[in-house]
This record gives structure tokens, sequence and C-alpha cells, in this order.
């Protein structure tokens, strides 16, 4: 199934990676108070809550909703989210919809972000613990989400027997590296990537995998980068858990919500066929057919499905389809060997050639002689380079080899000539290298370039040694406004 969402830009997806304090989340729902609430008598149904303290671990905390319907005398299901910068509210935005519709409790983690396991395991731990203490849970019906690392680690909480989780909504990320799918894998997965995420094809292929060991499955793409889904594809996740587990006897059969979603996948089939997708349209048939059989009928879906494959044009798509996964996974591998390469002196500058080159050969334009997924592909293999500059120079940095973090965001500034966030690390980079000009150059650039958050910059212990410079407290008098 495929849905087309609205798209943001990279550079604030990258900083979410990161998890960054750094720049601000655009935020829509309803919300109330981020007062910490330590009962459960005082948490109002109906309103996002940002800030649940955790009884037994007030350092804890969740952002909530509860459906405006909630009553303790029945049993609620609920969905465990996990962001990759520890903004719990931002995955309860999204599902809130959702949540409200389907009758779902959503909490999202506010200390889970990207980085060690053993914190992540701690926060996934707190707030089980805290909403089973709290609220009447169905506990056939539990479910884990997450964004980038924040989907790895609702993968690694969905493994865990204590939890019992039936389905994972995983977003721009699947399994952890060595921990993926097997026969034995107790969960079912959903996954939903922009189609200029870098990590699309590592879903695609996975979903290639699942397919293989038997698991249910499904993946959305939207339009945009390396970020949550918007709600629209969260509200689509979620039906598909409802269904499969009405299919599985998690729960009663509902007759009338079955129709309803059957009719409305049947009509986004009809709509790309329609448009001349051929092979989105045959594909979205075929998981109509697995994701309904045994709760309908659906020789409906079946003889298009069996009209389309026969088809030239789809099977025109899948040849073009392997050999593009094929091509691009091929850039991808190279760009991570001569990243790699950098730690290298003697290999240094011809990686970082090899790299420009690929980043030139892969810009993003107007050009109508390409395609749409032409454009989207080279986003994609533009944005994995941008990522890779991001967190192996930050990785360089915090070992200390400042040489090599130098390189790396000198090459992230030609790569993004125009955004701030490259130059900002560069400064930082050249100023733990002992090389001042340098630093205060790059910092004028990023303050040129769009560079506002004065208090990052007073607090970075990277800049400590630019503080007592005249050129810098320029800076400081010019992000304060004051002449």
């Amino acid at each position: 199934m495929r849905i087309l969402g609205s798209c943001i830009t990279y550079l604030f997806g990258i900083l979410v990676v990161a998890g960054l304090p750094y720049g601000t989340a655009a935020r829509w729902g309803t919300k109330a108070s981020n007062a910490p609430v330590p009962r459960s008598g005082q948490i109002s149904p109906g309103t996002i809550i940002e800030r649940v303290l955790c009884l037994a671990d007030p350092a804890q905390s969740y952002a909530l909703y509860l459906p405006s319907g909630y009553t303790p005398q029945k049993a609620w299901p609920i969905i465990y989210a996990f962001d990759a910068g520890a903004r719990g509210s931002l995955p309860v935005e999204r599902f809130r919809e959702a949540a409200e519709t389907y009758g779902h409790i959503i909490v999202g983690s506010n200390n889970s972000r990207n980085g060690p396991w053993g914190p992540n395991f701690a926060a996934a731990e707190a707030m089980w613990t805290d909403t089973h203490a709290r609220f009447s849970l169905d506990t056939n019906r539990v479910y884990a989400t997450g964004f980038s690392g924040g989907a790895r680690v609702a993968c690694e909480v969905a493994y865990k027997p204590r939890y019992k989780v039936a389905g994972v909504i995983a977003h721009g990320a699947g399994f952890r590296q060595g921990h993926g799918p097997s026969i034995n894998t107790p969960f079912i997965f959903f996954g939903t990537a922009g189609n200029e995420d870098f990590n699309l094809l590592e879903l695609q292929d996975l979903q290639q995998t699942l397919d293989t060991y038997g698991i249910a499955n499904g993946l959305v793409t939207f339009d945009g980068p390396h970020d949550w889904a918007p709600d629209t594809v969260c509200t689509a996740a979620v039906e598909w858990m409802e269904l499969l587990a009405m299919k599985t006897g998690r729960c009663q059969p509902d007759e009338r919500l079955i129709e309803l979603i059957y009719e409305k996948r049947l009509n986004q089939a009809r709509m790309l066929e329609k448009s001349g997708d051929f092979s989105g349209a045959f594909k979205e048939y075929q998981a109509i057919i697995l994701d309904f059989t045994g709760l309908r009928d659906v020789a409906d879906a079946r003889d298009k499905a069996t009209q389309l494959e026969a088809a030239k044009e789809v099977k025109r798509a899948k040849r073009r389809e392997a050999k593009r996964r094929d091509g691009e996974r091929e850039v991808l591998d190279s760009v991570g060997r001569h990243f790699a390469a950098i730690l290298n002196p003697t290999l240094r500058s011809e990686a970082v050639r090899a790299i420009l080159k690929i980043a030139r050969k892969n810009a993003v334009s107007g050009d109508r002689k390409s395609t749409p997924e032409e454009r989207h592909r080279n986003a994609r293999i533009r944005n994995y380079i941008t990522m890779l500059a991001y967190t192996n120079g930050a990785a360089y940095l915090e070992k200390e080899y400042y040489p090599e973090a130098v390189v790396v965001f000198e090459l992230w500034t030609e790569i993004e000539p125009e955004q701030h966030v490259p130059y900002y690390y560069l400064a930082r980079a050249y100023s733990t290298s002992g090389e001042c000009v340098k630093a205060l150059q790059a910092l004028e650039s990023a303050v040129e370039k769009g560079f506002n958050d004065l208090a990052l910059m007073e607090r970075d212990p990277y800049l400590v040694s630019l503080s007592r410079e005249e050129r810098y407290q320029q800076l400081v008098r010019r992000l304060e406004g004051t002449p």
C-alpha cells in the first residue's frame, strides 16, 4: 500500500536523527499543560499531555493521549512510541487522530533517543510499568512504534516476551543490525518511509525478507525525507493493525470496519490504476488479498491482480525496480566505503573527491528530462551522504579525531553550501583543532546563513576557546539584536 503525504525539509530530518537541542519541530494537535501529572485521576481524556512522570521513577516521563471515551471499565489497546530525539509528544501528535478514531492509548517516551541501548530499554520498562499501573490495557493489542533509531528500539522492545507486543510500526528504519527477522519473530511489522529517505531501500529489502518468513507486513511511502510519517499514514498503519488483530483473533471482527477499510484500500488501488501506475496498483491489489483473506471475499481484488500481473507494463516495472534497487545499493555502498577511507591519510583526498563527485552527479534539480523517481533517488543518495557527513564528523569530534572531523565538515559545507548547520559544525571542529581564525569564519558563515541559537552557541563546549575573541562577541551582539 502507498500513501502520499506532506513534505518537510531534510535539514530538520537530519537534526531529528541526532537528537540535537537545535531548531524547533513543527507541532500540531490538541495540547494541554506540560506540567507533571502524578496520578491517573488527574489525566484528562481527549487531550495531549506532554509530560507524565512515571510513579516508580520520576526521572522518566512520557507524553500521553487517552481517547476521549476512555474509561477504566474497558481494556484499551496501547501504542508505545520511541523518538530518535526524546520528543515524546511528536509521535503522540502524529497518532492522535488514529488513537481517537480506533480507541488506542498512545504514549511517547521523553527519555528514549538515538544512543546506547541501556537507557532506551530503561525508558521502555518505565513506560510499560507506569501505564500498566495507571490504565486498563488490552494485553492482546500492545504495539510499539518509533522513528529512525527509535524504530530499531521498537523492534528490540517487541522481541522481549514481557511486553507481549503484537506489532511494530517503524518509521524510517527497520530492525537493529544483527537482530533481523526470522521464522520465530513474534510480531507483525508495518514500515513507513519518505520517498527521499536514505533508508527507503532498507525497508524495501526488509519487506522481501518478511515475505520470505511469512510475517505479515505492510510498507507505505510518502512525500518527504527521513522523518515520522504524517498523521494520515499513521492512521493507515493503525487501521492495518486493527485489521490484522481481527484476522488473528486478538479482537472481535467488526464487519462494518472491515468493509470500510476494504473499500478505502480498493479505491486506492483503483486510483493508482487510473493514474497509469499499474505496478503500484498491482502491489496494492496483492496486499489487499493478503490482508483481507479470511475476513471477507476478495474475488474482485484477486481478479484485478491476475489481470495486471499479465500486463507488460507491470513486468517491465518489476525489472526496472530490481535494476534501480541494485544500482542505488551499489552507490550507497560505495559512499560508505569512501567515508571509511577518510580515516586513512593516504586515501583521504581521493575519498573526498569521490564523495563530491557522487554528490554532484546526484544533484537534485528541476531537470525536465529526469523522472520523479530519478529525482527522489538522487535526493536519497545526497541525503545519505549528508547523514554520513554529520554522523561521522560528530563521532570524530567525540573521539578527538579533529583533522578528520575538519575534513568531513568541510566536505559537508561543499555539498550543502547554503545550509547553516554544516558551517556551525565546521566551526566546532576548527575550534577544537586550535584554528581560531577559521573557526570564527565558519561561525560567521553559519550566522549569515541563518543560525540564530545564541543559547546553544554560548553553552557549546567546543566553542569555549572563541568566547573571548572580539569577532565572537560581535556575533553574540548580532544574535542578541544589540549594536
